[in-house]
């Protein structure tokens, strides 16, 4: 059996892997992650106590998360300073986002709303649709609830850890850094080919079914079959099936939200006599609904012949 993360923790911190400048401003508080490609500490600013993430890369190849984010503001990005190279070693220095990952959110608040669920979603397509739409699209790569920050107080919603983000490149056949995570990573992640915005877009897909049903499971259907729909198309295995873009995600996400929306019909179609205004709402609600499997006798009872809508 291996480790666990607690075991895999040095029982004593080495500041000297630090860079001098680092040091020289930063109180050391926590290593807060470790494995294969980077480590991750907590610190503290000494003259603004104010806390800091840093990041100390193993690997020269992945990209500088502060340059693939740099000239981008959108209030759901972390702010980060310029990165720094130390005895051939990268690290970068974000701030500190205080609020949970919607992994624990999720956690200590088992019965939350559908509703809440999906506004959280369109934020983080709002967030990746600013990645996608640079003149290089950046990848995130890596977008799962652990990942995905909420404040709380601040009703925010982050995306944070661009370890392995990189920038599209259109003249490659596949990734140079191979790197997934189980449940949210498509196939191309796994060195099938090149990912591209779609990679995110599976990963989104994914964390929407884990939301649901606490797994990334395929089979594990949920019972909103408009809500599946986008899921599987999300999470489709080949990339020409899903879809192609944030922009036609947040469209499909925004017209499940507004199916729900009342709609006052008596603009579009005349409420014929002898007909309430609200029960002839429902009828044409029933109508409109392509998926229906109740009787139009369940949705309104009082209906006895078509007669007065033609």
């Amino acid at each position: 059996m291996g480790k666990s993360f607690a075991e895999s923790i040095p029982e004593s911190f080495d500041e000297n892997v630090l860079p001098d400048d680092i040091k020289d401003r930063f109180h050391f508080l926590e290593l807060l992650a470790s494995n294969d490609l980077s480590d991750t500490y907590l610190l503290l600013n000494k003259n603004t106590n104010k806390r800091f993430v840093l990041k100390r890369f193993h690997h020269t190849e992945l990209h500088s998360e502060s340059e693939l984010l740099r000239g981008m503001e959108h209030p759901g990005l972390p702010k980060f300073e310029p990165h720094i190279m130390d005895s051939d070693k990268l690290f970068t220095l974000r701030e500190y986002i205080e609020g949970i990952s919607l992994d624990e959110f999720l956690y200590e608040n088992p019965d939350v709303s559908a509703d809440v669920i999906i506004r959280i979603m369109i934020d983080i397509c709002d967030i990746v649709d600013l990645l996608h739409s640079q003149p290089v699209p950046v990848i995130h790569r890596d977008i799962k609830p652990s990942n995905i920050i909420l404040s709380i107080n601040e009703l925010c919603v982050t995306l944070i850890d661009f370890g392995i983000s990189r920038k599209y490149n259109a003249r490659s056949g596949k990734d140079t850094v191979i790197v997934a995570t189980q449940g949210f990573s498509p196939p191309e992640q796994y060195g099938f080919a090149q990912t591209d915005c779609r990679t995110d877009i599976y990963s989104i897909g994914a964390v929407i079914r884990y939301c649901f049903t606490g797994t990334t499971d395929r089979s594990m259907k949920i019972p909103d079959k408009e809500l599946e729909r986008i899921i599987e198309k999300c999470t489709a295995l080949a990339p020409e099936a899903r879809y192609q873009s944030i922009s036609a995600l947040k469209k499909a996400i925004n017209k499940y939200i507004d199916r729900d929306k009342p709609r006052d019909y008596i603009t579009h179609i005349a409420v014929p006599d002898g007909y309430d205004k609200n029960d002839f709402r429902k009828l044409v609600d029933f109508f409109s609904n392509g998926d229906n499997e109740a009787s139009i006798k369940d949705v309104f009872p009082g209906f006895n012949a078509l007669d007065p809508l033609t």
